[in-house]
């Protein structure tokens, strides 16, 4: 019999995830034999050991193949990537200048560990780094703007936002008209 961890789950709606366990702290020694298959442990000068994922394009970064699930409580990552359901919703990303982008492992479950931006009809997402407190995530000036992606508020529940996702010189000017905050989208989506 298969053992199946909270992170192998993507229940399409958060009201199924609120009974389960996925609240809890896991143990996140599992999470290293898991990623070997899909990147790299490396040791950063700032964060000490994080993995890094191989076999990326140029220009990846996380939080951008997937989508964000509406649900009763807000917005959940759903990635596409095979070792996201770990990556995106335990632990940290970091942009290492040495490594490009890394994950810092932890063991609380988030629906999508990441600071939001909006307005001008546009929501925009960055990774949260570890220095920066979930609960001061709206704020959080730690997070520099080449992170964040945007895209259009009609596009944001859309299972497929590749060709509409902004990057890039567009996304830094879209950080100048934005401000932090959690999205506030219509129901649906």
């Amino acid at each position: 019999m298969q053992t199946s961890y909270p992170w192998q789950q993507t229940p399409p709606t958060a009201d199924l995830i609120i009974g389960q366990d996925l609240w809890k702290q896991v143990d996140t020694a599992k999470f290293r034999s898991i990623l070997k298959r899909y990147g790299n442990w490396v040791t950063t000068y700032k964060y000490g050991l994080c993995w890094k994922p191989a076999d990326v394009r140029p220009g990846w970064q996380p939080y951008t193949l997937g989508h964000w699930v509406n649900t009763s409580f807000g917005p959940v990552w759903s990635s596409d990537e095979p070792w996201g359901g770990i990556t995106c919703h335990y632990g940290r990303w970091a942009l290492d200048a040495r490594h490009g982008w890394v994950w810092i492992a932890g063991g609380d479950w988030s629906p999508g560990w990441v600071a939001f931006r909006q307005g001008r009809g546009f929501i925009g997402w960055a990774p949260l780094p570890p220095n920066v407190p979930a609960a001061r995530a709206t704020g959080a000036p730690a997070i520099p703007p080449k992170a964040y992606v945007y895209l259009p508020q009609r596009d944001f529940f859309a299972k497929d936002m590749r060709h509409d996702l902004i990057k890039g010189t567009e996304a830094y000017s879209l950080f100048e008209r934005t401000a932090p905050g959690q999205p506030m989208v219509g129901q649906g989506g």
